[in-house]
């Protein structure tokens, strides 16, 4: 599995086809730490590993910031044909919100892969 970090969203986002609320956002355009990003702190506001010494300090993770862009995703239980994708942007180092919301059409997997000979 590859590592990534978490977003939270205030006030929560909603798919744009169904509406109904998303979470579980992920995200690779930080430091994929398994951090815990809230909107408006400026730093990870958790670590989750599962394990407390794997994590860094508290010290040490108010000083990491988000970079200028990025964006995280999700996926809809009702809408499975397709991926959510947040764009977002900071400013003065802190995640203010969300630019854009975009849907993502899932590419299919290829038929042969599911026949059995």
């Amino acid at each position: 599995m590859g590592m990534f970090d978490w977003y939270k969203p205030v006030p929560d986002l909603r798919c744009p086809i169904c509406e109904i609320v998303l979470g579980d956002w992920q995200g690779k355009n930080a430091d994929c730490a398994l951090f815990l990003w809230q909107q408006g702190v400026p730093y990870p506001i958790d670590q989750i590993t599962g394990d407390e010494e794997c994590c860094i300090s508290e010290e040490v993770r108010k000083q990491i910031r988000l970079p200028e862009e990025f964006e995280f995703y999700t996926s809809c239980e009702n809408c499975p044909d397709y991926r959510i994708v947040a764009e977002c942007k900071t400013e003065n180092g802190v995640w203010k919100n969300v630019e854009k919301i975009r849907l993502d059409k899932k590419p299919k997997l290829p038929r042969k892969w599911f026949d059995r000979r």
